[in-house]
This record gives C-alpha cells, structure tokens and sequence, in this order.
C-alpha cells in the first residue's frame, strides 16, 4: 500500500509503522523449506491457507505482496553537507 501511495500524485505517508508484516503471500520464499524446522507452528501449510482466506479473490502476485518491492525508494535520501 505504501508503495503505490508513494507513485500517486501527492507527498504520499511520512512515515509507516507495521506489525508483523507478512509480506511474501505467495509463500515462493526459500526458507519456508529450508528453515520449517525452526517454526513447526507456521508452516507452508498453514500459511497457505491463512493467505488464501486474506486474499480472497484477488492474486497473490498483485498490489498486496510486495516481498519484491524496491522498498528503499520509500526513504528519502539525505543531501550529503560539504564542509565549508
């Protein structure tokens, strides 16, 4: 959401505070496999269906997983001062 209020027209959010972001719905990261056995409560599984019911009807690809997203273009770069 932040990422596309950022390309409207308009200053977009200051700042955004998130809890927990789950942020890979479309469950495609390495790790659900490689590290399972470090959560056995979440797992592929389970996680599946827990997007499924927040997705709906919508695609895992579109506007609500953005594990891709260049999140970096979100902050401001600082003007580097010269020394006087």
């Amino acid at each position: 959401m932040v990422d596309e209020a950022r390309r409207d027209a308009g200053p977009g959010p200051r700042s955004v505070a998130v809890m927990s972001p789950w942020t890979d719905l479309a469950l495609s990261g390495e790790t659900l496999e490689t590290r399972a056995e470090a959560d056995p409560l979440l797992t592929k599984e389970s996680l599946a269906g827990a997007a499924s019911m927040y997705l709906g009807n919508h695609d895992s690809s579109g506007l609500c997983c953005k594990n891709k997203a260049d999140l970096l273009r979100l902050v401001k770069k600082k003007k580097k001062r010269t020394p006087s």
